[in-house]
């Protein structure tokens, strides 16, 4: 009886040990591949890495009991975007929003202020590389690829891309 337990064992853990080194080799080319892009960036690129945090719960500084207790709490989106530009260090940068919404419409309600300021603060910059997670409820949808397709247009860049990890 233990051998056949041990052998179920020993299976079980190279199943996850394949596992495991799908996912690291699939990791390590897709940071490759991402520190690549942003090594070759030229002046006339830009690279974006956006991706939205968890909901932020805001708090009060004084508050009566009952807000302590219950879901009184008001919650805000968060976007975070860093920015890659060859001729400055990254810019930080994030968008807050009582919207709770993470599709697609909600994406480019957050990202329209920020391709504004890529627009306003780096004038050089007609190509741009987006880089986020891949959840399919939010950047992976057909709805973002017409959005992407029709804001470059509107905002005056050349190209736009998109790479997920």
């Amino acid at each position: 009886m233990k051998k056949v337990a041990d052998t179920e064992a020993v299976a079980m853990f190279f199943s996850a040990v394949k596992a495991f080194n799908k996912h690291w080799f699939t990791m390590h080319r897709q940071f490759a591949a991402f520190r690549e892009n942003k090594n070759r960036i030229r002046d006339d690129e830009g690279m974006v890495h956006v991706d939205f945090s968890e909901n932020f719960n805001c708090k009060y500084h004084s508050k009566i009991q009952s807000v302590h207790f219950g879901t009184s709490h008001a919650q805000a989106s968060l976007h975070t975007v860093i920015l890659y530009n060859k001729s400055q260090q990254p810019v930080c940068l994030c968008t807050i929003s009582s919207n709770l919404e993470h599709g697609p419409v909600g994406i480019w309600a957050h990202l329209k202020p920020v391709l504004r300021y890529i627009r306003m603060e780096f004038p050089q910059v007609q190509h741009l590389t987006f880089w986020s997670d891949g959840p399919s409820s939010q950047y992976k949808q057909n709805m973002t690829f017409l959005l992407l397709s029709t804001v470059r247009f509107a905002m005056g860049f050349m190209s736009i891309g998109l790479n997920y990890f």
